[in-house]
C-alpha cells in the first residue's frame, strides 16, 4: 500500500552544529519526498549551517527547499516523510583517511543532543497524527546515530540524532551522512 502524505511537522532542536571548512554543511530538516531514489522531488524545511552558501560564519540559518513544481510526483502528495539531519563534507571519499570534524551533537538525549519532537503527519484522512510505522535509518552508523526515545509509554516521543565523527569513522560509499526517522 502506498503512503499518501499531505503534510508533516515537528519541532527541531539543532544543538551546536559545527563545520570545519567553509564548504561543509550541517542541517536538521523535515522533508516530504516523492521516493527513495537519488533523484526525487521534495519539499523541505531545515535549519542549516553552510558558510559557503549563506556567508554566515557558521551560524544556523532557516532554509527551505521546494521541488520542481512542473513535476507531478509530489504535486498533490508525498510517499515519504523524513525527519533528521545531514552532514556534508567533500573530505568523505574513497581512499581519503581523514573524515571530517563536522558533527551534530551526539545522541545523548535531552540537553546536549539534536532532536525533533511533536512529530506528526497528515495523510489522506486529514487527521494530524503520529506516524505509524516509523523507523530509523542511519547511513553511517560508525559515525552517527539515531534513536526514537520515550521517557514512558504515555510521553511524547523524541527523535534524537547526531554524532561526532573521528578517525575511526570509516567511509561507506556516501558523501552525505544521514540520520533519519522515516514514515
Amino acid at each position: 500500500m502506498e503512503n499518501n502524505y499531505i503534510s508533516a511537522r515537528g519541532d527541531i532542536n539543532l544543538w551546536d552544529p559545527l563545520v570545519e571548512f567553509y564548504d561543509e554543511s550541517n542541517s536538521a530538516q523535515i522533508s516530504l519526498k516523492s521516493g527513495f531514489v537519488e533523484i526525487f522531488e521534495r519539499i523541505e524545511a531545515s535549519w542549516m549551517v553552510y558558510p559557503n552558501l549563506f556567508n554566515s560564519g557558521g551560524e544556523p540559518r532557516l532554509f527551505y527547499t521546494f521541488g520542481h513544481w512542473m513535476d507531478t510526483d509530489i504535486q498533490e502528495k508525498a510517499s515519504i516523510v523524513a525527519w533528521g539531519g545531514d552532514v556534508y563534507s567533500k573530505n568523505v571519499k574513497p581512499g581519503h583517511a581523514y573524515h571530517t570534524t563536522a558533527y551534530m551533537a551526539a545522541s545523548e538525549l535531552f540537553g546536549s543532543a539534536n532532536y525533533i519532537t511533536n512529530i506528526r503527519i497528515i495523510d489522506e484522512s486529514l487527521q494530524l497524527k503520529y506516524p505509524d510505522p516509523a523507523f530509523v535509518v542511519v547511513d553511517e552508523p560508525n559515525c552517527y546515530s539515531a534513536l526514537i526515545h520515550k521517557a514512558d509509554p504515555n510521553s511524547e516521543p523524541y527523535f534524537y540524532f547526531g554524532g561526532h565523527p573521528d578517525y575511526n569513522c570509516v567511509y561507506n560509499q556516501k558523501y552525505l551522512m544521514k540520520r533519519k526517522m522515516i514514515s
